[in-house]
């Protein structure tokens, strides 16, 4: 694999040395973060460096590791003191995403169903800035509207607004969440199933969902894309304390950032669109 930032790798090396890590395995280079397998005496383990205090989104992971209840993700092992540099046990086992191609989806979606209950029910409590999911959503909605010229999509960005605006009226309450939740990010181990790589927001918990309910879509049709939403939330509702078509809100949300989010705010296929129109059209603002 390229190393993009050779800076970044020297100071890996030399963070790696001086906590007496044996790199076996890079796994991630971008930029803007490195993250290695590495052998310690405590066992296998990654270890991830970042360019920035902020990169890469995972800004308060340190902090969410060691609040997390023991048996639902990874220990910290050792952390810089600015959070660039951190070190995390290795978690042995398939992912939910490999039950998915083996067609167990019904037993990935209870083991991530009882996960974001866990995670909901700890209501974490983090010492570090925390970024609000719903004003992050906002501010990648306005850009995209300061650049849509068509009536149709300012019609669309007004009504997702809308129900932003509706869904932040209504929360109850926000707490910490994992923010990047699907299936890839937790891992099958021998003592159940762990979350791991927080981005950590601080949101209505209904919004945990709002990516896993969209895994597979880009292969889908609009209409196998609102019944795999549906079946999802009903699984996950309980678990993210919620009611489907609140979570089913949220992925919308979300949703319309991603299929809208090129600079001239037209999406790679007119598919996307009709996409994102039928999940409007089905849980719009209450």
């Amino acid at each position: 694999m390229d190393i993009l930032n050779p800076k970044l790798e020297e100071r890996a090396q030399r963070v790696a040395t001086r906590w007496g890590l044996e790199v076996e395995t890079i796994l991630v280079s971008q930029k803007n973060r490195l993250a290695y397998k590495v052998s310690t005496p405590r066992g296998p383990a990654i270890f991830k460096v970042y360019r920035d205090i902020n990169a890469a989104g995972e800004r308060s992971a340190a902090a969410f590791y060691k609040k997390l209840p023991l048996g639902i993700g990874p220990e910290l092992y050792r952390a810089s003191p600015l959070r660039r540099a951190i070190l995390v046990e290795w978690l042995n086992g398939p992912n939910l995403m490999n039950l998915i191609e083996a067609g167990e989806e019904g037993e990935a979606n209870a083991h991530l169903s009882e996960v974001i209950r866990q995670l909901r029910t700890a209501k974490l409590r983090i010492p570090f800035r925390r970024l609000r999911l719903a004003d992050i959503i906002s501010q990648k909605l306005k850009r995209i509207y300061s650049q849509s010229r068509d009536s149709a999509s300012v019609d669309r960005l007004q009504r997702i607004g809308e129900l932003l605006d509706w869904l932040v009226a209504s929360t109850k309450t926000e707490q910490v969440i994992h923010g990047d939740l699907h299936y890839d990010n937790v891992i099958l181990t021998s003592s159940g199933p762990k979350l791991f790589d927080p981005k950590v927001y601080l949101a209505d918990p209904a919004a945990e969902c709002c990516k896993v309910l969209f895994t597979g879509q880009a292969k889908m049709a609009p209409s196998q894309l609102w019944e795999q939403v549906s079946q999802r939330a009903e699984c996950f509702a309980s678990g993210a304390g919620g009611s489907p078509t609140r979570l089913m809100q949220w992925g919308a949300v979300n949703f319309a950032t991603r299929v809208l989010r090129s600079r001239t705010a037209v999406p790679e296929t007119h598919e996307a669109l009709d996409k994102l129109d039928l999940l409007l059209r089905h849980v719009g603002a209450e």
